[in-house]
């Protein structure tokens, strides 16, 4: 073991022993990460004389004020070794750790170490002591880790009931939908836009559309996408923003007014 190891375990151990033979209320287990040669330079809460480096710990650990400390690296003429209890830690003061020839400055690990919050949220240090964290959630996520997706409750129209599909003299095919708003393809035959170039002349229509991307997963929330019209030879002749969302078991699209002519969204 390295020294300021020994000094970890040495705690941990002396705490336990103590605690056995009921001088003690409860376990107490300390994990320091030591800052050799450098000091904390915030307000302190204590300054005392120790022993050696393990009374400043205890000083510490009974103190429910006390934060982190600052311990001398060498003993004075008495033997003496200067201790300081401080009232805040480093990973809120980073730019307060002053080097310092004659201090070592151990502090309690950060429990957002390691921790587990997802991308969707980050974490806060909730006790140093105790090593517990709570996982603040970016809008939209919820869950001890954030883990769990948007949740949004969108009201839609199925498509077969907003737009309608007008026939010409000439056998030409639109559907013509005029209410912007969320929809879904709903039928025994069709359940979601296509996602790739489809030829013309398919779904009833002059001028085909599909959706130009991926389609979202939940978690993935609302998404902005493009819709193609493929004519003239030209797979995206006309595009159009969209927005995209995966239900349980299907998806909604947020559509504008059909443009002019014979376009139409096909679907599978």
């Amino acid at each position: 073991f390295t020294k300021e190891k020994k000094f970890c375990a040495i705690i941990v151990l002396i705490l336990c022993i103590l605690n056995c033979q009921r001088l003690v209320a409860k376990y107490i287990i300390a994990s320091f990460e030591p800052l050799p040669f450098c000091r904390l330079d915030v307000p302190h809460i204590k300054r005392t004389f120790v022993d050696d480096i393990l009374d400043c710990g205890f000083d510490y650990l009974e103190n429910n004020f006390c934060i982190s400390f600052n311990v001398a690296g060498f003993a004075d003429s008495t033997g003496k070794l200067w201790c300081e209890l401080l009232s805040s830690h480093f990973y809120n003061n980073t730019e307060k750790l002053i080097a310092d020839n004659h201090l070592h400055h151990p502090m309690l690990k950060n429990p957002c170490t390691g921790q587990t919050c997802s991308s969707h949220g980050k974490c806060s240090p909730i006790s140093f002591r105790d090593r517990i964290h709570k996982c603040i959630c970016y809008p939209g996520y919820r869950g001890s880790d954030c883990e769990i997706g948007r949740t949004l409750v969108v009201s839609f129209l199925t498509l077969t009931k907003m737009c309608k599909l007008i026939f010409s003299a000439r056998r030409m095919y639109k559907l013509q939908c005029t209410v912007s708003g969320w929809y879904r393809f709903q039928s025994s035959s069709y359940t979601k836009m296509l996602d790739q170039c489809v030829s013309p002349r398919k779904c009833l229509t002059v001028i085909t559309g599909f959706l130009n991307g991926l389609h979202p997963l939940i978690e993935d929330g609302i998404v902005d996408r493009e819709a193609c019209f493929h004519g003239y030879s030209n797979c995206c002749y006309r595009k159009v923003k969209i927005h995209v969302r995966r239900c349980d078991g299907f998806y909604v699209y947020y559509l504008n007014p059909s443009p002019a002519g014979s376009f139409r969204h096909c679907a599978i």
